[in-house]
């Protein structure tokens, strides 16, 4: 259930990374924005959640922990203040909000999901006699 739009999501990240290789950083940063709230809702939070909101429901419900809800609010105070303040920054800088989004992918979504494949092919505990 967790990656039933796994295709959008990938869509998501093939067309964040074309936007960062061709130095399109406004472009990047909307687009890194706007997948934190595709799998924001993938994870459980509610579309007419804001992105604060979405941010605090991922942590209230322990998917993730302080510091990378300090980081979820980074990315999307970034991503505010390009679409809404005509800000940008520079690859550096998008590398990191990239990394912020991936890393949250990779947890939730990635590890949960082989975790759960890797646990069901673990042969129940043998229980031995005792002597």
């Amino acid at each position: 259930m967790l990656l039933k739009n796994a295709d959008d999501c990938y869509q998501l990240f093939e067309e964040i990374y074309a936007a960062f290789n061709s130095g399109n950083h406004i472009l990047t940063a909307i687009g890194v924005r706007t997948a934190f709230d595709r799998i924001s809702e993938l994870l459980g939070a509610t579309p007419e959640k804001s992105f604060g909101e979405k941010v605090k429901f991922l942590s209230s419900t322990g998917l993730i922990g302080a510091t990378e809800e300090n980081a979820l609010n980074v990315l999307v105070r970034a991503g505010n203040a390009v679409i809404h303040q005509r800000w940008s920054t520079d690859a550096e800088g998008l590398g990191l909000l990239i990394s912020i989004l991936e890393n949250l992918v990779y947890r939730n979504l990635v590890v949960k999901m082989d975790a759960s494949f890797l646990e069901a092919r673990i042969p129940p505990k043998v229980r031995r006699g005792r002597s």
